[in-house]
């Protein structure tokens, strides 16, 4: 894997950089040649925002669903932290 994928002063963690990785290890190993690193770099931050978002609308719409014990919005927060999306 490229080291570039792993640049601390970027959007996202080195967890969010290491899943990102797996993902294109695992579906399109190719891509690690056929894109430059600008590219993997937008793309690995894409895929962060997307899945954090989506992981966050879910913790905070449980929150509606019983209110009385789930605080969704503390959790969809605490996610974008655990993957370091702003």
């Amino acid at each position: 894997m490229p080291s570039y994928c792993f640049d601390s002063g970027d959007m996202v963690n080195k967890r969010t950089a290491d899943l990102f990785a797996q993902a294109l290890d695992e579906a399109v190993p190719e891509t690690w040649t056929t894109l430059n690193p600008v590219q993997l770099m937008r793309l690995r931050d894409k895929f962060a925002e997307l899945i954090v978002e989506e992981c966050g609308d879910v913790a905070y719409n449980a929150y509606w669903d019983n209110p009385e014990t789930v605080r969704g919005i503390h959790i969809k927060e605490k996610i974008k932290q655990h993957f370091g999306v702003k």
